[in-house]
């Protein structure tokens, strides 16, 4: 029998300890070669270990997120490459969850596949002292079998593409729309791909302000529907272009500033619907 409670009905429309109207978590996807590993775009003859994301992004973020605790959806790959990185992400008050091995794209993986790639990831992070709460499936498409192994490797929650947050039989989903993604209006492709045709005005436009004007609105959204915000950003698109980082500084201030929203990572989320749905 399924146990289902939805985000709105576990807070009755008041988010967090402080009661907050709405809620909103800000996310990091990705980090180091792990992607360009697995798709083998990264080049025979350069080294590992030294990538821009680790050595100049992360720094660069740890010092716009002080004070504040989000969560940097990790592959476990990086725990045996960049673990004083990860560690620094912990020590700075940060949530780490897992978000495959090398971003192997969940939903292309046999249920055989599935279970190592949690295996290996979770034993890797645990090695350097991370304990997972929460899984964020590559490609965004979770799967049917996904909640059973999550529970045997001890996490309570997914963060997979959809809406609305729920508890359902003891695994707290707390999704994330297209809408959500800073790839979605700075990669036109993956726009079109996910259906939205960022070019188009009337679905919000392309580019870094359309990041600021979709992401603020969705932090709008929450507030006056008693909802939760994720939004999704790539520290490999961040140090791109500096524009994008202060567009980032932006939605930090507008959080920041608003007593109506309750700003917390995907985990403290997670645990706070869970207290809520028993």
């Amino acid at each position: 029998m399924t146990n289902s409670v939805r985000g709105d009905d576990a807070s009755g429309g008041a988010w967090g300890p402080g009661l907050k109207r709405g809620a909103v978590s800000f996310t990091f996807d990705n980090l180091g070669e792990a992607a360009d590993l697995e798709f083998g775009t990264w080049p025979k003859d350069v080294a590992v270990g030294t990538h821009y994301t680790v050595v100049d992004v992360l720094p660069a973020l740890l010092r716009k997120l002080d004070g504040l605790s989000v969560t940097f959806f990790t592959e476990g790959w990086n725990a045996q490459t960049y673990p004083d990185a990860l560690r620094s992400m912990q020590n700075a008050g940060h949530e780490i969850g897992l978000h495959g091995w090398r971003h192997e794209i969940w939903s292309k993986l046999d249920a055989e596949t599935q279970e190592d790639v949690l295996s290996r990831g979770v034993g890797a992070m645990r090695a350097i002292g991370v304990k997972l709460k929460g899984f964020r499936p590559p490609g965004g498409a979770g799967s049917a079998n996904l909640p059973a192994l999550l529970k045997r490797h001890g996490m309570i929650y997914v963060s997979e593409v959809g809406e609305g947050d729920r508890v359902d039989d003891g695994i707290a989903r707390v999704p994330f729309p297209w809408r959500g993604v800073d790839g979605v209006f700075l990669q036109p492709d993956l726009g079109k791909a996910v259906g939205i045709s960022t070019g188009e005005p009337s679905d919000g436009g392309s580019g870094v302000e359309a990041v600021i004007r979709n992401f603020a609105q969705a932090m709008r959204s929450a507030k006056e529907h008693g909802t939760h915000a994720v939004l999704v950003f790539h520290p490999w698109l961040l140090g791109q272009d500096i524009k994008r980082m202060e567009a980032l500084s932006a939605l930090l201030d507008l959080a920041r500033g608003d007593r109506d929203l309750w700003m917390a990572s995907c985990g403290d989320v997670a645990e706070w619907l869970l207290a809520r749905s028993h």
